[in-house]
């Protein structure tokens, strides 16, 4: 009877122990996500300031570093890309920009695994 109760705890344990871990990645992940999500919003920010920028940049949120490139797509079109990592998880970010001017419109934004 003892055997099973610790067999039974030391389940228990194991099964704790691997949920906590799953939360970590998984709050890490998200942290990603939300870091990539604010990079493509400065992006966007850098677009609206000078609609003739183009090129990859780098910038730090809450002292962790992400990157977003953005590429002319047509006249008026824009393509942003932007990707943050925490902890070798790496999230993307994917924006297609219909026009610049005179306002940005988006034609979609989607998480996606690479660009």
């Amino acid at each position: 009877m003892g055997s099973v109760g610790l067999a039974v705890a030391l389940y228990l344990l194991s099964a704790g122990l691997t949920s906590s871990q799953n939360g970590s990645v998984l709050e890490l992940s998200n942290q990603a996500k939300a870091l990539s999500n604010a990079c493509a919003e400065i992006g966007l920010a850098k677009i609206a300031n000078c609609t003739s920028t183009v090129g990859t940049f780098e910038t730090i949120i809450d002292e962790s570093k992400c990157s977003y490139s953005i590429i002319q797509t047509g006249d008026n079109g824009r393509t942003l890309t932007s990707q943050a990592t925490q902890n070798d998880l790496t999230r993307k970010i994917k924006i297609e920009v219909g026009q610049v001017s005179p306002i940005i419109t988006i034609n979609s934004w989607q998480e996606v695994a690479g660009f």
